[in-house]
């Protein structure tokens, strides 16, 4: 063993005097250093780990445009929050609106948390991709990720309704968008057909009950339910009877505030004030 070389491992350390051994002094080039093929990368993205991606990426950002384009193509959607770590660039809203429109629920809430534009006419394509899934968590996070950047109140309700003629989960997107601050009082007024129509399906999910009390009006004034069929005679005094609820609990919820008002003005005693009763 040359002398001069052994001295040398002492002040490398040891582990990198047995590499140079191994493979040269200046063999082992740097990762970064080597040349990456477009098809080595899609390679990479379409059956590579996460970390093996990030480790990729993270030396040769320049592709983070392409492993973006494979994670959505894949159905890799992990991929988009690395490729977007990474500098991949999503500047149009066409990825995001078909990713709701095919009901690709996680890939959109990718998208939309790493900053796609948000697509108009966004109904259609909540109905689309909140219709496809009972998961509600994932739809209140998609939700949140587009109206975090964009008014809540820039829906229009009916056609929201409309577009959920054939599809499960009015009920809880429209909580959602409660939930957001969604202003159901400037809706204008929907007509109770719709209603009719989704119980008649068997969709109906008890939302008219709902949206009365978050003060949308509903017109009960159509002739499919003033005259309905006889077999929906059943259906149109189901909704009657959503609807005569809904005034109840508008009444008890006026008195009680009403009576809190008074309260907080000292002019009665806290224990003549009405009590909310509390919704099941």
């Amino acid at each position: 063993m040359n002398v001069f070389n052994a001295n040398r491992g002492f002040d490398m350390g040891v582990f990198g005097w047995i590499k140079s051994q191994v493979f040269g002094n200046g063999v082992s080039k740097p990762a970064a250093q080597v040349a990456l093929t477009e098809n080595a990368v899609y390679n990479i993205a379409r059956s590579g780990t996460l970390g093996h991606v990030e480790s990729m990426l993270s030396q040769h950002p320049q592709w983070a445009n392409e492993v973006l384009d494979c994670a959505i193509l894949h159905d890799r959607w992990s991929l988009i929050y690395i490729a977007s770590k990474h500098g991949a660039v999503i500047d149009s809203p066409s990825l995001l609106c078909r990713a709701m429109q095919h009901g690709d629920i996680e890939t959109a809430i990718a998208l939309a948390e790493c900053g796609s534009p948000i697509p108009d006419k966004l109904e259609g394509l909540i109905a689309d991709v909140c219709g496809r899934t009972s998961r509600s968590d994932l739809q209140c996070r998609l939700l949140k990720a587009i109206f975090d950047r964009h008014d809540v109140n820039s829906i229009d309700y009916e056609r929201l309704v409309a577009e959920f003629q054939s599809n499960c989960g009015l009920r809880d997107v429209s909580a959602m968008l409660h939930e957001f601050g969604y202003d159901f009082t400037k809706t204008g007024s929907i007509s109770v057909v719709y209603f009719l129509h989704r119980c008649i399906l068997s969709l109906y999910e008890g939302e008219l009950c709902d949206l009365m009390t978050w003060g949308q009006e509903i017109d009960f004034e159509h002739p499919h339910f003033d005259n309905p069929l006889e077999s929906h005679q059943v259906i149109k005094w189901k909704i009657l009877q959503e609807k005569s609820r809904a005034e109840r609990m508008i009444i008890e919820r006026t008195a009680a505030n009403i009576a809190q008002a008074l309260m907080n003005e000292s002019l009665v005693p806290s224990e003549d004030a009405p009590q909310r009763k509390r919704r099941m």
